[in-house]
């Protein structure tokens, strides 16, 4: 992404309508202001949310990663 896209309103863009309908994190799904951070998992699931504050690299952040990374990959 090189420009800016919408997040709220009638040109909200797929990928945050997505993000903004799933049941993890805030409970009106709106995104409170940039750098919110989401986690997908493999099985293209919102796994986690994250607010601005928390660097990306941050212990709680980067143990979820780590988390989802060694969760056993779905049967197929």
């Amino acid at each position: 992404m090189f420009e800016k896209d919408h997040v709220k309103g009638e040109l909200t863009q797929p990928v945050f309508r997505f993000l903004k309908a799933s049941p993890v994190g805030r409970k009106d799904g709106e995104i409170g202001w940039n750098f919110t951070k989401f986690l997908v998992d493999k099985d293209g699931r919102v796994a986690a949310r994250f607010s601005t504050k928390p660097d990306p690299q941050a212990p709680e952040v980067a143990a979820k990663i780590e988390a989802l990374l060694k969760a056993p990959k779905p049967k197929s």
